[in-house]
């Protein structure tokens, strides 16, 4: 992390932390690579510890913008914390306005989780798909089943859709329709669909 931007994080106290801050850089270059450039116009201040998981602008008027994740899961689920902290580097892509979000942007984020190799344990990314492929209704499984559906029509669609539009939650059925036309119209409306809470 650079000096300004380390001195830009001192305005806001918080339990910051440094290793996870680095590996979220590491993901954030990476989901670069994958869905194409984030909005540079915010700057990601880092990773600390909070009430729960969420990428929150801190400052929306400066732009500034942290990822923030559950503090009672540091001693208990190490992998289960670079789960989150995977998903949420998606958000950082163009940080959302929380209450906008769509399945189209939270499939996205699981499935990047998905696709990382940041795990200690070798065999928390199949327990992890045991519990989406056993919770089928989940609102999770379903944005993450529907993205697969959506890629599966179109490969490189997701950087593609976000080429003219940064925000994953601001693109349209009609938008994902028009990039990917083999993707089906109900689930392009169902991932054009704001997320609940």
């Amino acid at each position: 992390m650079d000096k300004a931007t380390l001195a830009l994080r001192q305005e806001f106290p918080g339990d910051w932390c440094d290793e996870l801050t680095a590996l979220g850089e590491k993901l954030l270059v990476e989901a670069e690579q994958i869905y194409g450039k984030r909005d540079r116009a915010w700057t990601f201040l880092g990773v600390q510890w909070g009430e729960k998981n969420v990428t929150w602008p801190i400052d929306k008027q400066r732009k500034l913008a942290c990822i923030c994740l559950h503090k009672l899961l540091p001693n208990h689920m190490p992998d289960f914390i670079r789960f989150n902290l995977a998903h949420e580097v998606v958000h950082m892509l163009c940080p959302p306005d929380r209450d906008d979000v769509t399945y189209l942007e939270e499939g996205v984020a699981v499935s990047f989780s998905l696709g990382r190799s940041i795990y200690r344990d070798p065999g928390y990314l199949g327990a992890q798909l045991k519990i989406f492929e056993e919770s089928p209704d989940d609102k999770y499984t379903v944005a993450w089943k529907d993205v697969g559906r959506l890629v599966a029509s179109e490969p490189n669609v997701i950087s593609k859709l976000r080429s003219p539009e940064k925000s994953l939650s601001c693109i349209s059925a009609a938008q994902i329709i028009a990039t990917a036309p083999r993707c089906d119209k109900a689930v392009a409306e169902r991932l054009a669909t704001k997320f609940p809470e």
